[in-house]
């Protein structure tokens, strides 16, 4: 690794990959749904957005818990960078943990039951009614967009580290290649 530089532990890689991937089938099959006229595709397709945004839910508070635990590499990054990165991180916990948390709000003022990968009843906030229908829809939009602007930024920052810098911080959070052993 260049300059030295640590990787990420290989619990911390796993998890950050199965959020993003969770994360993009996610937005993936909403953006689909508002695609598509047949019922009972924009059914499964609903379906499919919800499990992956618990997923992602359920993805955050685990690393929420590895990355207590664990250190992550050292980057020498001007201050400013550093602070900017540390900032773009919380965002990023927050808007995972609220986005989905968001959803399945909205999903239960609605009275709309949730099946997790479709088989498993996740149960509904008991506290929201029809009168919060419309405050948690607008605020799930309002938020996917705020997220998406987050992650926009953060895919182009892990490509000026990797591609333009060369410095290391975005091979740290790569998955390894298996070396073949003779």
């Amino acid at each position: 690794m260049q300059n030295g530089l640590e990787r990420w532990d290989g619990r911390v890689i796993l998890l950050h990959w199965l959020t993003a991937a969770s994360v993009i089938l996610a937005f993936g099959a909403v953006w689909t749904r508002g695609e598509v006229d047949d019922r009972a595709l924009r059914a499964t397709l609903l379906a499919i957005h919800r499990s992956a945004g618990l997923l992602a839910l359920g993805l955050t508070l685990v690393r929420m818990v590895v990355r207590s635990r664990v250190s992550g590499p050292e980057h020498p990054l001007p201050r400013l960078q550093a602070l900017a990165a540390r900032l773009m991180h919380i965002a990023l916990y927050a808007l995972l943990a609220a986005q989905p948390m968001l959803g399945w709000a909205y999903s239960s003022a609605r009275g709309q039951p949730i099946l997790l990968l479709g088989a498993l009843p996740v149960p509904a906030l008991p506290w929201l009614g029809r009168g919060e229908v419309e405050m948690l829809g607008d605020a799930h939009a309002t938020v996917g967009v705020l997220f998406l602007c987050c992650i926009g930024l953060h895919a182009v920052a892990g490509l000026y580290h990797g591609l333009i810098r060369r410095d290391g911080v975005a091979a740290a959070i790569l998955p390894q290649r298996r070396t073949r052993r003779a």
